[in-house]
């Protein structure tokens, strides 16, 4: 745990340098151009149907009953739908391409290039996390992600002598580098098959679920940059965007924690299938890694704001909505007891606390945007809508342990699939 909390910290270091860095390479107005073209990636990124929830619980936790020729099945079904994915975002983002040529715009030929690529192997690269569980596999992901954060530094030349090309070309390469190096040191290698009868059935126990953690995170995520794009332009979009840079790096250290717990989590419920002892064992690793993630978000807290005036006092309006927007960074540590309820089999919670989370912000965000309110007020409905819904789950899951609810998570085939 202690080295890869370490490689993570070198991840949130070089992640943070490389925005300050790029940020005095380019103004906020190039920067919000090239954000608005990542705002229908971050929609799209749904397609993958919510068999990666489903994964992520199937595959540890036949392991841990003792079935592992039912995990490899899983996840041979899970790697075929996310090529598939893949190669249908390659197909729709082609047609925006040839669009781009015909209107002879070349810039927006290079955005929707870099964001094809970048988007098609992501969702590889998604189903390639779900299969990394023991200490060793997660030793080696570790790895995987600071040689990608380091290539990402090392492309900001490019940046400088190229500027807005340089910008399309820094988000392809780490892409195509941690792609690489993800296929390359797979722990798990079976074949890809699309399968439509078992792929429904992993689709129908995670889409309920990945549906509203859709809602409540990447279209909250999608829609803010919307609203800010519409409202206040591109130069406001820069802002957040930079700002934006600082939570991801927090949030990146907090959810690189969440997949070494989550598989643990799985495979304790596995072994049991208690939730009150689930829970316990939960919490304990919640608190485990908040130690590490609040004192990373206090320290950016503190150190961003004379870091932004003394090096790039051009984004010096982002600083408040990045001390906002690091603080909800942190939140997805705070929710790793709720992964409890999904080993369980009880995602009515999850399901209600990200619909509130995503109600919220687009009351509060929605209201700002047709009241013209500085735009500083939609980064706090986001952070509103981030602790709501972990607030939320996690209230749902102390009364069912409260209660003393029982759970038969064995009494016939998980999610219905492979019997």
């Amino acid at each position: 745990m202690g080295a890869m909390a370490g490689s993570q910290m070198i991840v949130v270091g070089l992640a943070l340098a490389a925005t300050v860095i790029q940020a005095r390479l380019i103004p906020p107005q190039v920067l919000g151009y090239y954000s608005s073209f990542a705002i229908l990636g971050t929609y799209l990124s749904f397609l993958h149907l919510g068999s990666l929830t489903a994964l992520g619980r199937e595959y540890p936790y036949w392991l841990g009953k003792g079935s592992p020729q039912r995990a490899w099945d899983a996840a041979s079904v899970v790697q075929g739908w996310m090529l598939f994915a893949g190669a249908m975002v390659v197909l729709g983002y082609l047609a925006l391409i040839v669009r781009s040529l015909f209107m002879s715009d070349p810039r927006a030929v290079a955005a929707w290039g870099s964001q094809m690529i970048f988007l098609s192997l992501s969702f590889y690269v998604l189903y390639l996390g779900c299969t990394y569980r023991s200490t060793n596999d997660f030793v080696k992901l570790s790895k995987n992600t600071v040689i990608t954060s380091a290539v990402s530094f090392a492309c900001l030349p490019l940046v400088a002598f190229f500027h807005f090309w340089g910008l399309c070309l820094r988000v392809t390469i780490p892409s195509l580098v941690n792609a690489s190096l993800l296929h390359r040191n797979r722990p798990l290698r079976v074949a890809p098959r699309l399968a439509a009868r078992p792929l429904w059935d992993m689709v129908k126990f995670g889409l309920p679920v990945d549906l509203s953690i859709f809602l409540g995170s990447a279209c909250v995520s999608a829609t803010m940059g919307w609203l800010v794009y519409r409202a206040y332009g591109e130069v406001v979009l820069g802002l957040f965007t930079f700002a934006r840079t600082a939570e991801s790096a927090v949030q990146q250290f907090a959810i690189s924690l969440v997949q070494v717990f989550i598989p643990r989590i799985n495979h304790r419920m596995g072994l049991n299938e208690d939730l009150r002892d689930c829970t316990i064992y939960a919490s304990k690793l919640m608190l485990l890694g908040t130690v590490a993630v609040l004192g990373v978000c206090v320290l950016a807290v503190f150190a961003c704001g004379p870091l932004v005036r003394r090096v790039t006092p051009n984004y010096l309006a982002a600083v408040p909505i990045m001390q906002i927007l690091i603080c909800a960074g942190a939140t997805p540590i705070l929710g790793v007891p709720a992964h409890a309820l999904i080993a369980a089999k009880k995602t009515a919670p999850i399901i209600v606390g990200n619909v509130v989370g995503f109600t919220a912000f687009a009351a509060v965000a929605g209201f700002c945007f047709s009241m013209k309110i500085p735009s500083i007020a939609i980064a706090w409905a986001y952070l509103i809508s981030r602790f709501a819904q972990v607030l939320i789950v996690l209230g749902f899951l102390a009364n069912d342990v409260i209660r003393g609810v029982r759970i038969r998570v064995c009494d016939a085939p998980p999610a219905g699939i492979f019997p």
